[in-house]
């Protein structure tokens, strides 16, 4: 036998991947022809001219580049729908950079046409791009029409198509009828509306018998209205959301719900403004009051069942303290009740009860995540929506709901755009506890610590670690009531220990030995610390006294942790206060304010923070559940017609009755009438009993100076002279400024759905030596514009300089050495510590614009002490 000859392509290509050798295929055949067209033409070997090799060689071309656009749109239409979607746009079968590497190998003349994604680029933004490619290479008009259309679906949803796509299917080519149908069912799907989509269904009954997808539509349709399925063909795409969840809670709907779970996030707003919104039968939006047990918000019912609707709400009175009532197990578990018909039969709390398939209760939430009310929805199939976007509908109810129930207190003024977050509030608490462990440096490993909060309601756990104890019994840790060692503790506000097994005393049953701190400041126990070890007598007598002191100095920072949590909670912002001695300072004298009768008077610029500073003190003294009312003097309107104002006595009796065993804070009340001044000044006089409104104001000036320029009243001036407590201007505070740029781009990263900006020493050092002559409210601008223009990027000091310069505002190079100001050095020691406590004078001289020898001269004339910085007399401040 003759061995066959190997082929060139082998001998030139050895291992080369299939892509590239089939392209070398694609050339040497053209190559081939092209000098075979160049013989005789009168040679019987010449079967293919030129211009067809060539036209055959261009269509080959053309129909790969247009099947690897097809699979890119594929993919990156896919990336974008929602898990909840019904959209089925083909089978990804692989990864967008293999799609992509396939794009640039295959189509390198094409490859301008499309680029490929830039960083952070979303999909649908490369669809666009993509369906552009499509246009600009020939796709037929028919196939960019469909394309077009799924990506309107992927990115504003079923209702904004649907209108769309039943025109297109009226007009569509037999060819792609049955796409176009299929796209129609899944709209309707998605919106619930399952007896049109079956429908349509039986009108096309030849067009599904064709088409798998169109299969499986008509199997689910059937399924969801009650009916046995022809065939149970598997389906291996991805299963929309709703029927995952159908599938996992009905063993009978299981075969013939088959599919891959979809990993994709539910993205968007879900909007229940009607219950077509839902596909229900039956909307009726409730909020959940003290006094008439549930009160309608709102309700949208099929005009088949409004005759029933009043009996029925009627028959509901008493449903939400009625035993096994769906009401009174939604308040009791603060779950979602779902009920379905195939499962326990007729439902006979529906408003319809022999046509109800699905009967849920959805509930909305307050802040605190107790029930407010709830969503009622029935449903004439089985098809219900997603937990997703029941969660979306419930919270599109949220703002009525509340506003119904008068859960929100009207003394809050949350930031418009930023939703208050009680979990990431409480991770402030968390970080304080851990902070403290960590300066505790003890080891961790058979052993376990708990941090607690003590209010007027008790110890509250917040906070716990370490590795022992990983998988606690039924007995909770995290129930203070029943841990004595706590109890104990707090009431003899100093330190407990145990040496050997106390399961009845100890917070976890096993420990074998423990120990407690009181932390406390100001003369009260504002939290404890517990320590518990698997070992016996593992707590020696020096290290408990070093911890113990260590709690202690640490405990201002446990009390602005439990402020800022409860100011986040209940503002939707957080704040800055400060660190360090200036704290423990400040904290001393708002400790004081706190626990005086007379009114407060806090004295300051536009933009220190005395709104802040009013809290601070109605947090301290009156409590973190205590009304707190803030008005504003110096206008003559109220924000809300319905809200009391100061334009009259009867406005003035209305605030105090509102803010009775709280507190009223008044901005600027030499804004007021004269009269009304004086009614303030006897008001004053008459609050000496306990539970009357504590009264603070908020002035620029002093009130004496105010007085002699005639715009207080004497009277009212003599009533507020008692106790005056000065916020100084932030170029005072230039300690503050680090943190409270932290806090400001945090705050506006968070409302812009931004990452915020990250700025180096030099940047922080350039901001700490402004004047900042608006306070807080420029730095405010500053942080804002860095959130927009420099989202989640490192900015040095050039960077802010540029940006300060576009807003007008200087960037100081230094600080005048010769012409300083005593607080200067003292401050910018004080932001440079380490956080051991000693001071970096290398740093603080680089925050000055200094040399390190120009800040120990200075120091030294200062009459400073090099080895400890700044002396311990400081004052230090809060913000807005």
């Amino acid at each position: 036998m003759v061995a066959s000859q190997p082929d060139v392509l082998e001998l030139l290509l050895p291992n080369a991947p299939p892509s590239v050798v089939r392209r070398a295929v694609a050339l040497t055949t053209f190559a081939r022809l092209l000098v075979s067209d160049a013989q005789d033409v009168r040679s019987p070997s010449i079967t293919v001219t030129l211009d067809h090799a060539t036209r055959e060689f261009e269509r080959d071309g053309r129909e790969r580049a247009h099947a690897v656009l097809r699979e890119l749109l594929r993919a990156h239409l896919a990336s974008s729908l929602r898990a909840s979607s019904f959209l089925w746009v083909g089978e990804v079968r692989e990864s967008v950079p293999t799609l992509w590497r396939r794009w640039l190998d295959g189509a390198r003349d094409l490859a301008q046409t499309v680029h490929v994604p830039l960083p952070d680029e979303d999909a649908l933004s490369v669809a666009d791009r993509l369906l552009d490619g499509a246009a600009t290479l020939g796709f037929p008009d028919d196939e960019l029409a469909l394309w077009r259309a799924r990506r309107r679906y992927a990115a504003d949803g079923a209702r904004a198509v649907e209108a769309e796509l039943e025109q297109a299917f009226a007009d569509a080519p037999t060819a792609r009828r049955a796409t176009w149908l299929a796209h129609r069912i899944e709209c309707a799907l998605e919106r619930g509306a399952v007896r049109r989509a079956r429908s349509w269904l039986d009108e096309h009954a030849a067009l599904v018998a064709a088409d798998e997808r169109l299969v499986h539509l008509d199997a689910w349709t059937r399924l969801a209205l009650g009916e046995r399925p022809t065939r149970a063909a598997a389906w291996h795409g991805v299963l929309p959301r709703a029927l995952c969840e159908w599938r996992e809670a009905s063993d009978a709907a299981r075969p013939f719900l088959t599919g891959k779970a979809s990993t994709r996030s539910d993205r968007g707003a879900a909007t229940a403004a009607s219950r077509r919104d839902v596909g229900a039968s039956v909307l009726v939006v409730l909020a959940a009051t003290h006094a008439s047990g549930a009160r309608i918000v709102f309700h949208d019912v099929a005009a088949a069942l409004r005759p029933k609707f009043q009996a029925w709400l009627a028959s509901r009175a008493d449903a939400l303290v009625a035993g096994g009532s769906p009401e009174q197990r939604l308040v009791a578990t603060a779950e979602r009740i779902t009920a379905r018909r195939s499962d326990v039969g007729p439902l006979s709390d529906a408003l319809d009860p022999q046509g109800c398939e699905v009967l849920i209760l959805e509930p909305v939430r307050d802040r605190r995540g107790e029930i407010a009310g709830w969503l009622w929805l029935e449903f004439e199939h089985r098809l219900a929506p997603s937990s997703a976007d029941l969660e979306r509908a419930a919270a599109h109810w949220t703002v009525p709901v509340l506003d119904a129930v008068d859960e929100r207190p009207r003394t809050e003024t949350p930031e418009r755009g930023v939703a208050a977050e009680p979990a990431r509030a409480e991770r402030l608490l968390v970080r304080a506890f851990e902070s403290l462990v960590d300066a505790l440096a003890m080891k961790t490993a058979q052993r376990r610590w708990w941090g607690f909060v003590l209010d007027a309601a008790g110890a509250r756990a917040v906070a716990e670690g370490g590795a022992a104890f990983e998988a606690p019994p039924n007995t909770s840790p995290r129930s203070p009531e029943r841990a004595r060692i706590v109890e104990r503790v707090s009431r003899a506000r100093g330190r407990v220990r145990f040496d050997e097994l106390a399961p009845d005393f100890s917070i976890h049953p096993a420990s074998a030995s423990g120990a407690a701190f009181a932390i406390e400041l100001g003369g009260r126990v504002r939290g404890v610390l517990a320590i518990e070890s698997l070992r016996r007598r593992d707590f020696r007598d020096s290290d408990l006294e070093r911890w113990g002191a260590c709690a202690t100095a640490r405990a201002a920072d446990l009390v602005v942790a439990a402020f800022r949590a409860w100011h986040r909670s209940r503002h939707a912002v957080d704040v800055w206060l400060g660190e360090g001695a200036r704290l423990c300072e400040r904290l001393a004298e708002i400790d004081l304010a706190a626990g005086c009768r007379a009114p407060v008077v806090l004295v300051g610029a536009r933009g220190t923070g005395k709104r802040v500073v009013a809290r601070w003190l109605h947090f301290e003294g009156r409590g973190a559940t205590a009304p707190c009312v803030e008005v504003a003097g110096h206008e003559t309107d109220s924000a809300r017609e319905d809200e009391p104002s100061l334009r009259s006595r009867r406005g003035l009796d209305a605030l105090l009755a509102r803010s009775r065993g709280g507190m009223l804070v008044i901005a600027r009340p030499d804004g007021l009438a004269p009269t009304l001044q004086d009614e303030l000044a006897r008001a004053l006089a008459r609050a000496n009993d306990d539970d009357a409104a504590r009264i603070v104001v908020t002035l620029l000036e002093p009130a004496s100076q105010l007085a002699d320029r005639g715009h207080l009243t004497p009277e009212l001036a003599r009533r507020l002279a008692h106790l005056e407590l000065a916020v100084p201007a932030l170029s005072a505070r230039r300690s503050l400024v680090p943190g409270l740029v932290d806090v400001l781009l945090e705050r506006f990263a968070e409302r812009e759905h931004r990452a915020p900006p990250r700025l180096d020493d030099g940047a922080l050092a350039c901001l700490w030596r402004r004047e900042w002559r608006r306070n807080v409210h420029e730095l405010a601008a500053v942080a804002y514009r860095l959130v927009v223009a420099h989202s989640g990027r490192d900015v040095d000091a050039a960077t802010l300089t540029v940006e300060l310069e576009r807003m007008g505002l200087d960037a100081p190079v230094k600080l005048p050495s010769r012409r300083l100001e005593p607080s200067w050095i003292t401050e910018a020691l004080e932001t440079t510590r380490h956080q051991s406590g000693g001071v970096n004078k290398t740093r603080a001289a680089a925050f000055l614009g200094w040399d390190p020898d120009t800040l120990v001269a200075r120091m030294r004339e200062a009459g400073l002490d090099l080895s400890a910085g700044a002396p311990d007399s400081k004052s230090a401040d809060s913000n807005s």
